[in-house]
């Protein structure tokens, strides 16, 4: 009767013990592959709220001067920036455990540059709206100036303005 009892709990040791090697097993393959699909659909859904965006500033240069729009940002991870030197609005989305797309390889998709760059430890995309192609000027607060958008647990609203002659003016306002 003892050797038979012994004989269980080693038993149930020795299932518990498979069970959690099992387990440890079946994440140690899954969560790559969850984090790997996590931030491919982060850096989609970045690519449709810059295209939303673009869309904004294409309706309000086609309504004409005095024309505003605005557009709300969630930002849950990376920074937006405005670049008013370069005429752009870049998106920076760092800490990728895989590159996005071919690294160094600039990609365009629509209206945005998406460039994949290797890091340290991981990869970082760049997907940025350059305007100065189109002739456009961007202007920040009315100034020629850069300004950061970081992560926020609410959407970061921005008011989208036509000053004429080809000028959008891009401001964050308080909701």
């Amino acid at each position: 009767m003892k050797n038979k009892r012994g004989q269980i709990w080693i038993e149930t040791v020795l299932y518990t013990l498979i069970g959690i090697a099992l387990i440890g097993l079946v994440l140690g393959f899954a969560m790559p592959r969850i984090s790997e699909a996590r931030d491919k659909s982060i850096v989609e859904q970045t690519i449709q709220s810059m295209n939303v965006f673009d869309g904004k500033i294409s309706e309000i240069l086609d309504k004409g001067a005095g024309n505003t729009r605005y557009v709300d940002l969630l930002i849950k991870r990376g920074a937006f920036y405005v670049n008013s030197s370069a005429n752009s609005l870049i998106f920076i989305l760092t800490g990728l455990g895989k590159p996005y797309s071919e690294v160094g390889v600039n990609i365009n998709v629509g209206q945005i540059d998406l460039i994949t760059e290797k890091m340290q430890t991981d990869y970082k995309v760049i997907l940025a709206l350059n305007y100065s192609k189109q002739g456009i000027n961007i202007t920040y607060n009315g100034e020629e100036k850069e300004a950061k958008a970081d992560i926020a647990p609410t959407p970061h609203r921005f008011l989208l303005e036509n000053r004429g002659s080809e000028v959008i003016d891009v401001r964050e306002v308080s909701q």
